[in-house]
């Protein structure tokens, strides 16, 4: 999340100290300085505006004094950085009567008109004063179409230089979209078990957050209110090095949209972009997200082009191996870990006969195990008392090595996969299918991961998505639902570049969200909390 560091230009009390509080409520004003936590420059809208906060403090002093800094958090920095906002910004089913836009303002009295495109028409409006120093306006939707419209629809609004948008989704169906947020880009796909926000500003398209919708919670939620880097504490993101270090160049791509299509019952997107211009250096990344599992695959390219040769002279002959050059792949999935990082959440993998769980006790510590491929296809990290279960799997043929890492705030799962020779105009990458619930189950011969979702006419349906040793899916798997308990078998699935996968769903027709729920798949109970 991202914050205002100011430098303070005067400070006056607000109000006479209370004789039952010794604290004094004062208004700082400052002007922006950076935008916090990367040190970059302030918005152009923001330059040489002074800009007030308050606070509360026993003496003045223990604010500063003009020409000190202020740290805003990122809540109070909200509106300058996004002055411009739609409510609702993203809405389902019908098409509501009415938008309200806001706008804070600053420059002076009367802010600058705005415009509303949709449908391919414009409707322009002035603001007016909301009584809490901003600007608002109501817009009724009707005034861009004679007939209901198919959704979803998208109105775009400028005014000055600001931009918002909002959508409008169908309810009840899958679907995919390129969305406006607070945080940036997104595309974001909806089905009956996930919320997926695949980041298109920033990381390369990486996935910003993996949000169950039967229990609305984010697999990958960042705190709202700390200042930090985007998905350092929360999200997927892939890495590639050319040398011992990996490359931050991904998290400044911006991939543009390839397309979005329903295909065999999933929604695909497709992303691509430029990642190093200079090494001629493209990459892709292609998301499914399936309608009737709780199962996303991910396929990850990147392409070395030839660099442009500005040499004249022609080049003294050559060894072939002198076109090769090593590329280094991973990824990274971050999540904030239960009890600081030292107890409850952890990495599990199967290290042949045994189930091994990595976990350090000490914050920033990073484990490698180079010696250690993860031949069985998956990895499983638990937070066991929020009941939180990302499930990894990939190819057991080229399977990665393990490394993890805890942070003060963070654990993450960052397997990697050696070396390989390439030269210009070829392409690496990697495949990948992610599930996430709320049980799951590790053991040696393999791993499980549980999910529900409310069915459209009342009801619940379980799936589990697992990867299990040969001869264990004979054994099926097992839902209970409050005092209810059915028994499902467990049909192999081949996953593109992944393999062979298990699967199996049951309905409970008088089922509820709030019921307790258990799982069992292969033979593998489910964990429990320590």
């Amino acid at each position: 999340m991202d914050a205002l560091l100011g430098k303070i230009a005067g400070i006056t009390r607000e109000e006479s100290p209370d004789a039952a509080d010794a604290s004094s409520r004062y208004r700082v004003r400052f002007k922006a300085a950076c935008v916090l936590p990367r040190r970059g420059a302030p918005p152009e809208w923001l330059k040489d505006q002074v800009l007030t906060v308050s606070r509360s403090a026993g003496d003045a002093r223990e604010i500063g004094g003009p020409g000190d800094s202020i740290v805003l958090t990122p809540r109070e920095s909200a509106p300058w950085l996004y002055p411009l906002r739609i409510d609702p910004p993203l809405a389902h089913g019908a098409l509501p009567p009415t938008l309200e836009v806001r706008l804070r303002w600053w420059k002076d009295d009367k802010p600058p008109e705005f415009e509303m495109r949709a449908n391919g028409r414009v409707h322009s409006a002035a603001f007016t004063p909301d009584g809490d120093g901003g600007f608002t306006a109501s817009v009724p939707t009707s005034v861009f179409f004679d007939i209901a419209p198919a959704l979803p629809v998208t109105f775009a609004v400028t005014c000055d230089r600001f931009q918002a948008a909002a959508t409008i989704v169908p309810a009840g169906e899958p679907w995919a979209r390129k969305i406006a947020l607070l945080e940036g880009e997104r595309y974001r796909c909806e089905n009956p078990w996930f919320v997926v926000d695949v980041s298109g500003a920033s990381h390369g398209g990486g996935i910003a957050a993996l949000r169950e919708r039967g229990r609305d919670l984010d697999h990958f939620a960042r705190p709202a209110d700390r200042i930090q880097t985007p998905f350092h504490e929360g999200g997927h993101t892939d890495r590639f090095r050319t040398g011992w270090q990996w490359s931050d160049k991904l998290d400044t791509a911006g991939l543009s949209l390839g397309a979005i299509r329903r295909e065999g019952g999933a929604t695909r997107i497709d992303l691509e972009g430029v990642v190093d211009e200079g090494q001629n250096l493209r990459t892709s990344v292609a998301y499914a997200v399936y309608d009737d599992l709780p199962l996303i695959t991910l396929s990850r390219d990147f392409r070395f082009g030839k660099g442009k040769d500005e040499s004249k002279d022609p080049k003294p002959p050559r060894e072939p191996i002198d076109d090769l050059f090593g590329v280094g792949l991973s990824f990274r999935a971050a999540s904030a870990p239960e009890r600081n990082g030292t107890g409850g959440s952890r990495v599990l993998c199967a290290h042949e006969d045994r189930l091994a769980a990595a976990r350090s006790a000490e914050v920033n510590d990073q484990w490698r195990f180079d010696g250690w491929k993860m031949k069985d296809g998956w990895a499983l990290v638990e937070h066991p008392h929020r009941r939180s279960y990302l499930l990894y799997l990939f190819d057991r043929q080229t399977p990665p090595h393990l490394a993890v890492w805890h942070g003060p705030n963070v654990i993450t799962l960052e397997p990697y996969w050696p070396f390989q020779p390439v030269r210009a105009d070829e392409a690496v990458g990697f495949q990948l299918a992610i599930s996430a619930g709320e049980a799951a189950g590790a053991m040696p011969e393999g791993a499980w991961v549980a999910c529900r979702a409310p069915l459209p006419d009342g009801g619940v349906r379980c799936a589990l998505i697992a990867r299990l040793r040969a001869g264990k899916t004979e054994e099926g798997a097992r839902f209970t639902l409050g005092g209810e308990t059915r028994t499902a078998d467990l049909r192999q699935i081949l996953l593109p570049a992944v393999g062979l996968a298990a699967c199996g769903t049951a309905d409970f027709p008088g089922g509820q969200m709030s019921d307790a729920f258990d799982a069992e798949a292969g033979g593998i109970p489910a964990r429990r909390p320590e």
